[in-house]
């Protein structure tokens, strides 16, 4: 098979049934294959001279790339032998009797899991920097003591947040194997507990604060209309990064001062009103004809401007910042709870009254909206209703 390779090529490719395997030829890279199996995925490079073939191992996936793939059968090309990729012969094993290692886990993981891209690049970069001690190693002889020692650094190192995380994408995948493949795997994250070196990850409460905000807007309005307009699009709206980014066009409605996001945390569509100054800002933005992949409103890598605009200002912040801003704010103006669930799509089954009986249109969100935005912008120094 040859088709033009991408990652999320890659990750769809089918899984063959046990015993077999087969190989797809990237058309934008002579030489890369990709080899499937039923466990497995890996990339080799091939070229042949004289009647000869030869095959080299460059990597797995997902903990290789495509781009990495790609370097490397460049370097290749070239005579040169890439310390990050693994000749047939020294590639690494499979555990005798058929206990995956932890990088073989990981990628059946990756595979067979419905993870949005964002995730995946998350716990790519997670399992990639925190747990390459671990890759090699049958998923069967990971003790908590292994687990421990990493933890412990990364506690030292980074924080307690970073360190939950790894252990819990840990937890998923040890979990997620052993119910696949039926294997004795030990409880890691209890054993950890049990110890009592365990910490809570402490809950994120920062916010833009009223005596920052017209600070704050200065520097944003100093910085490239494409950097501005999804940053004062996500502090009027309360949106997650992801769904800022995931925004397009056919879903902002001018006439009925509707947006709709289509990818969501919970999987349901999320219709929101918008005021003056976000319409007017939006048909600004529009007026410019930047134009991105898939009619996206912003780059797919916006959550990068967040970064560099807060550098540039001198005030720290990220996306959800606003969001707690926007909820906070919409608090401070005694926004009926239900109200700001709505807003937020927030969804709880165990709130019955929620789930159940209480069932709120776009049109009941406006007036919410509107106080929301009114607020802000006089936060901001007294903006008038138009995105000048």
């Amino acid at each position: 098979m040859r088709m033009k390779l991408t990652e999320a090529a890659v990750r769809r490719l089918p899984t063959p049934i046990a015993g077999s395997r087969y190989e797809v030829t990237d058309l934008a890279m002579p030489g890369l294959t990709v080899r499937v199996g039923a466990r497995t995925k890996a990339f080799y490079y091939r070229s042949g001279a004289g009647g000869k073939t030869r095959t080299v191992r460059i990597g797995g996936s997902p903990s290789t790339t495509l781009e990495q793939a790609r370097a490397a059968v460049i370097q290749l090309q070239a005579g040169n032998q890439p310390a990050s990729i693994h000749t047939k012969q020294d590639g690494p094993k499979r555990a005798g009797h058929g206990v995956p290692t932890l990088s073989e886990a990981f990628s059946e993981y990756c595979r067979l899991r419905k993870l949005r891209d964002s995730t995946l690049a998350t716990y790519r970069k997670q399992f990639r920097l925190y747990l390459p001690s671990l890759a090699a190693r049958p998923v069967t002889h990971i003790t908590a003591d292994d687990v421990l020692a990493i933890y412990k650094g990364l506690l030292v190192e980074k924080s307690a947040a970073k360190a939950n995380g790894v252990l819990g994408l840990l937890k998923a995948v040890l979990k997620f194997i052993s119910a696949v493949h039926k294997l004795p795997v030990t409880d890691i994250s209890s054993m950890i507990k049990a110890t009592g070196v365990k910490e809570p990850t402490p809950a994120r409460r920062r916010l833009i604060r009223e005596e920052q905000a017209a600070k704050w807007y200065q520097g944003i309005c100093a910085m490239p209309p494409h950097y501005r307009a999804p940053i004062l699009t996500a502090a009027l709206t309360g949106l997650r990064i992801s769904e800022i980014t995931g925004l397009k066009w056919a879903d902002v409605d001018f006439t009925e001062g509707l947006l709709t996001v289509r990818k969501t945390k919970n999987g349901r569509d999320h219709t929101l009103p918008f005021g003056n100054f976000l319409g007017a800002l939006l048909r600004e933005w529009r007026a410019t004809e930047t134009q991105y992949p898939n009619d996206c409103v912003f780059h797919p890598r916006a959550d990068r401007f967040f970064w560099l605009t807060k550098q540039r200002i001198g005030i720290d912040f990220s996306p959800h910042d606003l969001r707690r801003t926007f909820a906070t704010q919409a608090t401070r103006l005694d926004i009926n709870a239900f109200v700001l669930k709505a807003l937020l799509n927030h969804q709880s089954r165990s709130d019955v009254t929620q789930s159940s009986y209480v069932h709120l249109e776009p049109s009941d969100l406006r007036k919410a909206m509107m106080q929301i935005e009114h607020n802000l912008l006089s936060l901001w120094g007294g903006v008038s209703g138009t995105a000048a």
